[in-house]
């Protein structure tokens, strides 16, 4: 890469991220994101009690697989509904990924997509650094397999890969 040519590079300190700019650092994700939470627990967000059609989309793993916020399989929470789910509803910034069985995909949330919060298959933050390259970031969080190796090695004994907050916090960020 012609780039990387010009630029001088060092060794990042760990092997599967390798040569990184000499100016960039290395990071936990913990240190670099606000606001992360894990959809509603299994139980709270009951699909019998979902709509067919409303104004307040329930996010999922198919959204972001899909890049579509207009499936036929989507479902809506009752308006009734809305104040007992409101730490889950995801505003214009958010990322939102999965966080059982695929992992490996983002979707940034945009002021253009309908209201809407995130399912219990779901976990959603904020980046709070102004130090991160935003489009690079969503490069290597939702559309490689930079983070995707690494969440598989650290659920390498799981049956089901489940991303943890913990596992997520731990991850190296150049």
């Amino acid at each position: 890469n012609e780039v990387m040519r010009m630029r001088e590079m060092k060794d990042s300190g760990i092997e599967w991220i390798g040569q990184i700019p000499k100016d960039w650092k290395i990071a936990r994700l913990c240190y670099l994101i606000d606001g992360y939470k894990a959809g509603p627990f299994g139980s709270a967000l009951i699909m019998d009690k979902l709509s067919d059609e409303g104004n307040i989309l329930i996010y999922t793993p198919e959204t972001i697989a899909t890049g579509n916020t207009e499936l036929p399989t989507n479902k809506y929470l009752p308006e009734c509904r809305k104040d007992e789910m409101q730490q889950f509803f995801v505003k214009s910034g958010d990322i939102i990924f999965p966080i059982v069985g695929s992992l490996g995909r983002a979707m940034v949330v945009n002021e253009n997509m309908p209201i809407g919060i995130i399912n219990q298959r779901l976990a959603k933050f904020r980046l709070s650094s102004n130090e991160i390259v935003y489009p690079f970031f969503m490069r290597l969080f939702g559309e490689s397999d930079f983070f995707q190796k690494y969440i598989e090695l650290m659920c390498k004994s799981s049956i089901i890969v489940n991303l943890t907050k913990m596992i997520l916090h731990d991850i190296p960020v150049p």
